[in-house]
């Protein structure tokens, strides 16, 4: 728990942490600066395990009867993690994310994060999986991503288009290994390899800043 906090605290505050620990435990100050950066990268290695798996960017009908629009998002560490602590970039805007109850997902699980929770709740009636709210609007091709910060480095990302299918037919974009299909939708479950392959995609750069 102790080092899952460490990535909020500022670098001059980390610093002046470390400071502190090279005169109590008279560490060799050629080594405070390797200790310096493992506190930085400790949340960084955690939250870069969390990926974007499932958009429904486009439900078919009214938002209202078709469960808005939402993505989903899969923890493969082995260790949970507090959603709440990241950002979800879209729109060239941050957008907070806010849990509808728990706040942390458990480690190889999945969870739903959505526009609108009461829609959502109304259409996906069997769905006991985490779910979490953002304000956003999604476009029928545009970046989205997680980040781990307002001003931090991109945990994953997805360069999505409508010609990927999935536009006002049910159906959801599913990330199957590398590549993203349209499906009918799984939210908060694994993906089913159903359909023909969407598009190739790469893995995105953990060291990207927006």
């Amino acid at each position: 728990m102790y080092l899952s906090k460490i990535g909020h605290y500022s670098p001059d505050l980390l610093f002046y942490m470390v400071e502190n620990i090279v005169h109590l435990a008279r560490i060799s100050p050629m080594n405070k600066h390797l200790i310096f950066l493992f506190l930085l990268l400790i949340p960084l290695g955690a939250h870069a395990q969390v990926v974007i798996t499932e958009i429904m960017y486009d439900p078919n009908g009214s938002d209202a009867t078709a469960g808005g629009e939402w993505f989903e998002v899969h923890n493969t560490s082995a260790a949970a993690i507090d959603l709440t602590q990241l950002i979800f970039f879209e729109a060239d805007t941050n957008h907070g994310i806010v849990a509808d109850g728990a706040s942390e997902i458990t480690a190889n699980s999945y969870a739903i994060i959505s526009r609108d929770l009461t829609a959502f709740k109304n259409y996906f009636t069997d769905f006991n999986g985490r779910l979490f709210k953002a304000s956003f609007s999604l476009n029928d091709g545009e970046t989205i991503a997680l980040k781990n910060s307002k001003d931090g480095p991109i945990i994953d990302s997805v360069v999505y288009t409508s010609e990927w299918g999935a536009k006002n037919d049910g159906n959801s974009l599913q990330k199957i290994g590398t590549a993203w299909i349209s499906a009918s939708s799984t939210p908060g479950s694994a993906p089913h390899d159903e359909g023909a392959p969407a598009q190739s995609v790469s893995e995105p750069s953990s060291d990207t800043n927006e």
